[in-house]
C-alpha cells in the first residue's frame, strides 16, 4: 500500500474513532443505565469536599427527622389537640377512650418529609460551611420518605451550583440513602398494642407486648393517661437505641349512681 493509501486510511479511522467517542458521550447516561453503572461526575478536590458536606449534612437533618417525629407518634411538630401536655412538649394519643388512632405510615411518611423540608435549606444551604466561598446557590428542594421494615429510605432533591474561580459546578441532583431504623418493625409493635388496649381498655397485657420484639416501657402519668415507649437496640448498626413515643387515653369509668333508699338504709361508705 502506498503512502497515499495509508493516509486515507488513518483519515477514515480517525474519523469512525470520533464518531464514536461522539456517540458515546452522547448516550453515556442511557449505557451506564443498561450496563448498571452509576455515572459518576469527577468534581475538583474542593469542590467534592462541598459535595461531601452537603451529602453528609442532608443525611443528618434526615436522622434528626425520623428521631423527632418518632418520638411524636409520627406528627410533625403536634400540637395540643388530641396529645398529652408534658410541659412544653405534646406528646399524641395513639389509643384514645378505646379507639386506635395511631397515624397510618402513609401520614407519618408526610410528618418525615414536612421536617427535613423546614430544617434541610437553612441547615443544609443558609448555614452551610462553603455558601461564601465558592458562591452557592439552591435551586430547588424535594423530599421523599419511604418507610421500610428496618430503615427509611430517602430520596432528598437539593440542587446546587458551586463557582469556583472562573467555573461552575453543577452538584448533585439529588441525595439517595437510608437511615437505619426499624421504623416498621416497631410500627406494627405500636399498633399491635393500641389494638390490644382496644379489645380491653382495663388491662395491660405486659407478655404480649413484650412478645413484639421490641423494648416496650409504660409510664403513668396520671389518672387516666399513660405514655408507651418502645425502643429497639440493634438500630443505627448498633450504636444507639431508636425510640418510638405515643400515649394512651383511658377515661374513669362514670360512678354508679347511689339509690337514696338504700343508701339510707346501708350508709354511704357501703357504695364506697
Amino acid at each position: 500500500m502506498d503512502k497515499r493509501g495509508q493516509f486515507t486510511l488513518f483519515v477514515i479511522l480517525g474519523i469512525v474513532l470520533i464518531l464514536i467517542v461522539g456517540v458515546v458521550y452522547y448516550y453515556r447516561a442511557d449505557l451506564f443505565s443498561a450496563l448498571g453503572i452509576a455515572e459518576e461526575i469527577a468534581y475538583p478536590s474542593e469542590v467534592q469536599e462541598v459535595v461531601d458536606a452537603t451529602q453528609e449534612c442532608v443525611e443528618d437533618v434526615a436522622k434528626d427527622a425520623v428521631t423527632d417525629v418518632s418520638l411524636s407518634a409520627g406528627y410533625y411538630n403536634p400540637g395540643p389537640e388530641f396529645a398529652y401536655a408534658f410541659g412544653d412538649t405534646f406528646i399524641p394519643y395513639g389509643y384514645y377512650a378505646g379507639s386506635n388512632i395511631l397515624l397510618l405510615p402513609e401520614q407519618m411518611e408526610a410528618g418525615i418529609e414536612a421536617y427535613v423540608l423546614n430544617h434541610v435549606v437553612e441547615q443544609c444551604y443558609f448555614l452551610h460551611p462553603n455558601v461564601v466561598d465558592f458562591n452557592l446557590t439552591l435551586v430547588g428542594v424535594g423530599v421523599d420518605a419511604v418507610l421500610q421494615n428496618e430503615s427509611v429510605d430517602f430520596t432528598v432533591e437539593l440542587p446546587m451550583t458551586a463557582q469556583l474561580g472562573a467555573n461552575s459546578y453543577d452538584l448533585p441532583k439529588e441525595y439517595e440513602f437510608q437511615v437505619f431504623a426499624k421504623f416498621g418493625y416497631v410500627y406494627v409493635a405500636a399498633f399491635n398494642i393500641v389494638q390490644q388496649s382496644v379489645a380491653d381498655p382495663n388491662y395491660f397485657d405486659y407478655t404480649a407486648m413484650l412478645a413484639q420484639g421490641v423494648n416496650v416501657d409504660v409510664l403513668r402519668m396520671d389518672d387516666t393517661t399513660y405514655v408507651f415507649i418502645l425502643s429497639d437496640p440493634t438500630s443505627y448498626d448498633g450504636e444507639e437505641e431508636y425510640r418510638f413515643m405515643f400515649a394512651g387515653y383511658y377515661p374513669i369509668a362514670e360512678e354508679v349512681e347511689v339509690d337514696e333508699e338504700l343508701a339510707s338504709v346501708f350508709g354511704e361508705e357501703f357504695f364506697g
